[in-house]
Parts: C-alpha cells; sequence; structure tokens
C-alpha cells in the first residue's frame, strides 16, 4: 500500500508571512544560495504547500528556522519551553527520509535536507545531518542535476544547481569536522556555479533573465566565493587528510609541497574577492559586512584545518593557527559589537578556534611561564571566545555544549 501523506499544521497567515520575511531578510543571505524569493511567496501564496507535502515540509522548515529570530510565543509548542526548542513545533511534523526510493526525487526534498542541515546542526541530534547530506547528493546524481546542462539558464534549472552546491558544500563542511570522507568530490560533476544574479533580476520586463545592474553588488556573489573557498578545503581534504596515500606521498616533502599550494591557493582566492566582501570593520552595509564576516571566518577556518596537522612538529604552523585563530575572534566580536543578527554558522568556526588557542596557551605556559605576557594573551583571546559562544547559548544548543 501507498504510504499516508502527512498531515502538516502551518503557522497562522499572519506568523507564516512573518518567518518566511525573516528566512529571506536574516538568514538566506547569510547561507548557500538556496531558495528564489518571489518563486517562493507565489507558491505559498497560491496555497501550494497545502497540497504538496514536499513543499510543505520545505515551508515547515523554513518557519522552523526562522523561529530562531522571533519573539513570537506561537512559534513554541508550549508556553514552558526554553528558547532553544524555538521552531520545533514546526520541524518535528517534517519526515525527514522518505518511506520509499522509487517515486523521482523533487526539487523541494533536496531544499528540505539543506535547510534541515542548517536547523539542526546548532541542536542536540546534530549527527543525523550525514546521512542526510549524502542521501541529497545522491537523489541529485539520480537526477542528473551533477552535469552540466546546455542552452542559457533557466530559473527552475537554477533552483536545482543552488540546492546541489548547498549540498556539496554542507558534505566538505560535514566531512572536514568529524574527519569523514566525502559522498562526491570535483571529477565527479561539472555543473556551472549559481548565477551572481540578485533574486529579484531572474526575469526582467524585457523578457531577459539573469541580468544582474550594472555596477551593482550582487548578494549572490558571497555562496559563489564560498563555494570556491570549500572547494579548497575539499581539496585538503582529499590530499592531507586522505586514508590512504601512496608511498611517496608519506614524506615530510610531500606534505610540505602540499601545504604551499593550498596556502596559495588560499591567498589567490582571499585576493580573488570582489570589494564589497573583503573584510572592512567600519562597512555600512549590514548585509555586506556580515557576509564577509562568514568568509573570512571560514577562511581562517580552513587555514587552521591545512595547519593543524603539523603544530607539533612546525613552529610555524602553530604560529599561523595562533594568528588564525585570534583573526577568527576578532572577527566575531567586531560583529557582535555591531548588534547584528547573529550568525549561527561562526558555531562552526569558534570552536576550532578555541581548540587552538586552547594549543597556543599550553604551550606558552610550557615555554614562558604561566605568568608571561604571551600566556596572558592568549588566556584573554580564549576568554573573549568562550563570551562569543555564550551569547548563542540562548537559543542554540550547540553552542553551551562547545563551551
Amino acid at each position: 500500500p501507498e504510504p499516508e501523506e502527512p498531515h502538516y499544521t502551518f503557522p497562522d497567515d499572519d506568523l507564516l508571512w512573518d518567518l518566511i520575511k525573516i528566512y529571506f531578510e536574516q538568514i538566506s543571505p547569510y547561507s548557500f544560495p538556496l531558495l528564489h524569493k518571489p518563486t517562493f511567496e507565489r507558491a505559498v501564496t497560491s496555497g501550494h504547500h497545502l497540497n504538496d507535502h514536499n513543499f510543505g515540509a520545505t515551508v515547515l522548515a523554513v518557519c522552523a528556522l526562522a523561529s530562531r529570530h522571533s519573539d513570537d510565543p506561537r512559534n513554541y509548542i508550549n508556553a514552558m519551553d526554553y528558547e532553544q526548542l524555538l521552531g520545533w513545533k514546526w520541524f518535528r511534523q517534517i519526515r525527514l527520509v522518505r518511506p520509499s526510493f522509487v517515486d523521482t526525487v523533487s526539487l523541494y526534498e533536496l531544499q528540505l535536507y539543506c535547510l534541515a542541515f542548517s536547523y539542526l546542526s546548532s541542536t542536540t541530534i546534530a549527527d543525523a545531518l550525514w546521512p542526510l547530506i549524502g542521501l541529497g547528493i545522491r537523489f541529485s546524481q539520480e537526477r542528473g542535476v551533477h552535469r552540466a546542462k546546455p542552452g542559457p539558464r533557466t530559473p527552475e534549472n537554477e533552483l536545482w544547481v543552488r540546492a546541489f552546491w548547498c549540498l556539496i558544500g554542507l558534505d566538505i563542511i560535514q566531512g572536514i569536522t568529524f574527519g569523514r570522507p566525502p559522498a562526491t568530490t570535483p571529477n565527479d560533476f561539472d555543473v556551472d556555479q549559481p548565477a551572481e544574479c540578485d533574486d529579484e533580476y531572474w526575469e526582467c520586463s524585457s523578457g531577459e533573465q539573469f541580468i544582474q545592474p550594472p555596477g551593482k553588488p550582487s548578494m549572490l556573489s558571497f555562496g559563489v566565493h564560498y563555494n570556491k573557498l570549500l572547494q579548497i578545503a575539499g581539496s585538503i581534504q582529499r590530499t592531507i587528510f586522505a586514508c590512504k596515500h601512496p608511498h611517496e606521498q608519506s614524506s615530510i616533502e610531500w606534505n610540505q609541497r602540499q601545504v604551499i599550494k593550498h596556502d596559495s591557493a588560499l591567498n589567490q582566492w582571499l585576493d580573488s574577492l570582489p570589494e564589497h566582501l573583503r573584510w572592512d570593520p567600519h562597512r555600512v552595509n549590514p548585509v555586506f559586512f556580515s557576509q564577509t564576516v562568514i568568509l573570512h571566518h571560514t577562511f581562517y577556518f580552513v587555514q587552521m584545518t591545512l595547519h593543524k596537522k603539523f603544530m607539533r612538529m612546525s613552529f610555524p604552523s602553530l604560529a599561523v593557527c595562533a594568528n588564525a585563530a585570534r583573526c577568527t575572534v576578532n572577527i566575531s566580536q567586531a560583529h557582535h559589537q555591531r548588534g547584528l543578527h547573529p550568525l549561527p554558522w561562526t558555531l562552526m568556526t569558534l570552536p576550532h578556534a578555541a581548540s587552538v588557542l586552547l594549543v597556543a596557551l599550553w604551550r606558552s605556559k610550557h615555554s614562558t611561564g604561566s605568568g608571561s605576557a604571551a600566556s596572558r594573551k592568549e588566556l584573554a583571546d580564549l576568554q573573549r571566545c568562550f563570551a562569543l559562544l555564550i551569547s548563542y547559548e540562548k537559543r542554540h544548543q550547540a553552542a553551551g555544549r562547545i563551551v
């Protein structure tokens, strides 16, 4: 027998639209490009979420994510809930794994896996994410999304491309964080990067598509450059941290060549950033400022990943990692002091910075004594890192567990 379709309970209309607005203003600009605002809003207006349970699950995931930025009590299951449970009322209805693998995958399923990653990554059940991302990548390959399509871009195909690149990025992040191999590699796909064109310019009145106005920086440039940075991280994962090497690749000289090669790639990536994505603590535009925070946070995270294996045997690697950790904390503090919306992505990078700072503190205490200026500096940086993580703890379970 065919499994019964789930019956969802959605937020009241006023709350639903408030949460959709929160998602596209406070979450979407700072994550992988995924949803297209006009298309998504048209589908909700037409009631498509009431008729298609796959799209309904995507809408509930959007509501769950946006709830973390909302003070509306209707986002709680009951009035006694902790703030860390915001959005669980909507997310717990979702059936993450389909009961049958016979049906053709829908775009909404891939979008759901990406949204589920964002919601669950800061909860106590983040381990559920690993198989979900792999499942999404397999479904993408089954559909042929990983291959380049001839002809001009179309809005429908662009949404598939966005979902695929989001899954690829999350796969790399998961692999590096937990020391696991990737589900796919760049040799297995040739699809283009998402278009650097803001959502409102996908379809113009003249009939042209994907025309970003000249001289206006696109908010989607962030996602493209983020993907390129993660491709460098993926290369580090497949070389330096590979499970098995040919005999000649186990030598110190080979490791040194790999470090130099990837250091060069990171520097080239940094030089390639457009002006609006370069680090500037005084940048006026809050969206571009927050995007630069995430990009540079991730840059230093990848730099630490590249050098951390050699911290015990190479003093320059420890110095590089310690500098990257301090820069991470400084950037986070600059963002926090501006009073802007919290960026959950920093929960991935701050713990790595704290770990490196602990190693640097241990080294300075044993080499110069616990009362030295170096030890006091490391400890002060570490305390700043803890304070930043604690500021997330109210609504993100992972932050408290990390501290």
